[in-house]
């Protein structure tokens, strides 16, 4: 089973990224980054444990609360206590995050006859750098002054940035008393009296050293008994995210002067918190493997949500990408959408905030345009870096298009539709002029931040797009996936206006349309490959190699049917399919490397969107092998978490797939893939406005048996049981609709819009 090196806690803007024994080492013994994160700030760079004259084996360690962390290790000698066998002392630390302090619990049990005299040491470090400097990047002339400040059981590290920002890490530690000590796991005892907390703080024998980054206290443990500590961890950055984002609030909590008034309760408040989000997406049976695949996925999901003034809000990623993304938080929520569209309202409400309102090549902003992500760090405040908010993705602003039409498809809300209609249009001007800088008709990017990205699609690593020959595409570049999004949000909108009672617009946009579609078969298909060409470079040339991009383009709905089957055929050849999933370069292509970012590994969400494009088309067994190959190798990967991407290995050549040495897991876009797999095993196309529901259901290869409850659609519910027959057919049952939607049957469904708007 594939394991990352990291763990990661996370809750709002506040995450801890560790070794998988919980410690986090000094960054010179180990630069990989750990430390404990807020506002793209390292606020803790250092968190070690130790007891002298001890060591430790880490027993078990369990992160699949994602709020919460639990490790437990054993004793593997005592030092000067010579009549001290191994594994006497049993150490728990466990952690968890509120999303303003991070909070460390420690139990040391004795299972001896004799009492132990122990001394705990944690060191501590707050270095207080960019999250561009901790991966790498290197500012110049950037020194930081770092101070601290002590009291008895305190350690205040502060430092101002450059442009004033004041940022500021607390670390308060609490020692409960011998006499006064629990016997639960659970961190509160509701019975303790008043008069604790005066009675914690005349008992605790610590010492703090603030130029050793130590916080030490000596403790002795009874026989047979335990002691019990708490160390909390408060960052603070000052300032707002954004002048244009509501949620200025400060990471910072009351001062308190007992462990009781914040720890009491809020690991139990957490586990509410996850559990009445469960209880608010679908619930999946029948099949053990997708229901805990399905399950994972949407406890991430709730992982990255954040709060920024708008209603929910996915970021894209941890521990990197932890930050407002146009892309990945709309695929994030497009994915998701059968499971909560409340999270596309609260993603397009807060992308519209940050619309691009003028020309700044600094940052690749247009008017009108939707941002490629917002950092707001350090380096990105003074202006070293350009992503406060930076807008170089040429994909965000259609996908941002099809998001808002698929929201209202699925809840009728067209009262919130209305109201963004201003940010819809803006958007749709974009596309048609800055968007299309040379008049050609199609939508391509150019870099003109000195600092930007210079490949402005989702594959935007600097060698990603290259023609047969391995020679890099020169930009402009028009992706063939990005005229494909524009093309579903063209016809999507025709359909839109015509419900608000706008048929001219409604007209224009189908027009359009159809113009798109024809003139995309013309340039893109290359027949005689039997490929969508990846895209268009500065010279109009088609770029021929064979890429995963051309299976978003099904999605997009842009082909007519014979071609699209065509291209479903293409990715599932070998040198395309792994057998875990499409590759996102074929191995016949000169730049293929089954380890490189964007040429041959495979990216769960390409293959989600994929999927969707082979279910739209009604391609039942393409749905179902690519849906069987997703989960069968969820469970190759612990919690059957998929990370962002994994190598791109065959099944022949690796008996597991190969993992990507700094993916991020998890991933938004990737913890939603089983959500977008449901939809598309369910073969489902909502149309509340028009009061109907499509359905065109097919069983992933492997799976007979598909129980989902509580499919959320405009005001009601749908549930549905999928079975497989004696002859391998899945049939289906509605077992629960009270949406008012009728529900319809049959691959016509697979694209209601287009097929209502004739093109």
């Amino acid at each position: 089973m594939n394991q990352m090196h990291f763990h990661v806690i996370k809750e709002d803007d506040l995450f801890l990224v560790c070794r998988p024994d919980g410690e986090v080492p000094d960054p010179v013994e180990d630069s990989f980054g750990y430390g404990l994160y807020t506002r793209d700030t390292r606020m803790l760079s250092r968190l070690t444990f130790s007891v002298r004259d001890v060591s430790w084996r880490l027993l078990h360690a369990d992160t699949s609360a994602n709020y919460q962390a639990v490790y437990r290790y054993s004793s593997g000698g005592c030092g000067n206590q010579a009549d001290l066998s191994q594994q006497t002392l049993f150490l728990t630390r466990r952690r968890f995050v509120t999303g303003n302090d991070l909070v460390e619990e420690g139990i040391i049990e004795n299972f001896s006859n004799e009492r132990i005299t122990l001394d705990m040491v944690y060191q501590v470090a707050a270095d207080f750098r960019d999250l561009f400097e901790v991966r790498g990047y290197s500012p110049a002339d950037l020194h930081r002054t770092i101070s601290c400040a002590q009291s008895s059981v305190s350690l205040v590290f502060s430092y101002v940035a450059l442009d004033g920002v004041a940022c500021k890490t607390t670390l308060d530690l609490h020692v409960l008393p011998e006499e006064e000590d629990v016997q639960d796991e659970s961190g509160v005892n509701a019975q303790r009296d008043a008069h604790q907390d005066a009675r914690e703080e005349r008992k605790v024998s610590t010492s703090v050293d603030h130029a050793a980054g130590q916080l030490s206290f000596g403790i002795a443990v009874p026989a047979r008994g335990k002691r019990r500590w708490f160390l909390r961890v408060r960052p603070e950055v000052a300032g707002r995210l954004h002048p244009n984002l509501p949620n200025g609030a400060v990471h910072a909590s009351q001062e308190h002067t007992s462990h009781r008034a914040w720890v009491s309760g809020s690991p139990e408040r957490m586990a509410q918190q996850y559990a009445d989000w469960m209880d608010s997406v679908p619930r999946v049976d029948g099949d053990e493997g997708f229901a805990s695949w399905y399950e994972r996925g949407m406890r991430d999901v709730r992982m990255l949500l954040t709060h920024l003034g708008y209603g929910p809000f996915p970021v894209a990623g941890v521990p990197w990408y932890a930050v407002p993304f146009g892309r990945d938080s709309l695929i994030t929520a497009l994915e998701i959408l059968i499971c909560r569209a409340d999270i596309a309202r609260g993603t397009l409400a807060t992308l519209a905030a940050l619309q691009g309102v003028t020309r700044d090549a600094r940052r690749d902003e247009q008017p009108g345009k939707i941002i490629h992500e917002l950092r707001v760090g350090e380096l990105t405040r003074i202006g070293e870096l350009p992503f406060g908010p930076y807008y170089g993705s040429v994909d965000a602003t259609p996908l941002f298009l099809c998001l808002a039409a698929e929201y209202l498809a699925w809840t009728g809300d067209l009262a919130f539709i209305r109201a963004l209609l201003p940010v819809v249009e803006r958007a749709f001007h974009w596309m048609d002029h800055d968007g299309d800088r040379d008049g050609d008709g199609w939508i391509e990017y150019f870099r003109e931040a000195e600092r930007g990205i210079a490949n402005q699609g989702w594959k935007d690593s600097g060698d990603a797009v290259s023609h047969v020959d391995g020679r890099l595409a020169e930009p402009p570049v028009a992706l063939c996936e990005v005229q494909a999004y524009a093309h579903r949000a063209h016809a999507a909108w025709a359909r839109i206006y015509r419900l608000l009672g706008a048929p001219d617009r409604a007209e224009a946009h189908h027009r359009r349309a159809r113009q798109l579609a024809a003139r995309f078969l013309e340039t893109f298909w290359l027949a005689s490959e039997g490929l969508v060409a990846f895209g268009l470079d500065a010279e109009k040339r088609p770029i021929g190699t064979a890429a995963s991009n051309m299976g978003h383009c099904l999605w997009g709905g842009v082909l007519p049917a014979d071609v699209a089957r065509q291209v479903a055929d293409r990715l599932l050849q070998p040198d395309m399919f792994s057998g875990y999933g499409i590759r996102t370069l074929s191995t016949r292509e000169v730049r293929y490397n089954p380890l490189s970012y964007h040429n041959g590994t495979v990216w769960p969400h390409d293959n989600a969107i994929i999927l969707a494009g082979f279910a739209q088309y009604g391609l039942s067994g393409a749905v179902a092998k690519l849906a069987g190959a997703l989960l069968r190798v969820s469970a190759q990967f612990e919690m059957r978490r998929l990370p962002e991407l994994f190598g791109g290995l065959s099944a022949s050549e690796a008996p597991h797939p190969v993992p990507y040495p700094v993916s991020c897991s998890p991933q938004a876009w990737a913890a939603a893939t089983p959500a977008m797999v449901l939809q598309s095993v369910l073969g489902m196309q909502p149309d509340v406005p028009q009061g109907r529901v499509f359905i065109h259901p097919v069983l992933p290869e492997g799976c007979d048996r598909l129980l989902v409850q509580r499919i959320r659609l405009g005001e009601g519910n749908l549930s549905l049981d999928l079975r497989r027959d004696p002859f391998g057919r899945t049939q289906v049952k509605v077992l629960e609709n009270t949406t008012g939607c009728r529900v319809e049957q049959g691959v016509k469904g697979g694209m209601p819009w287009l097929a209502e708007a004739g093109i």
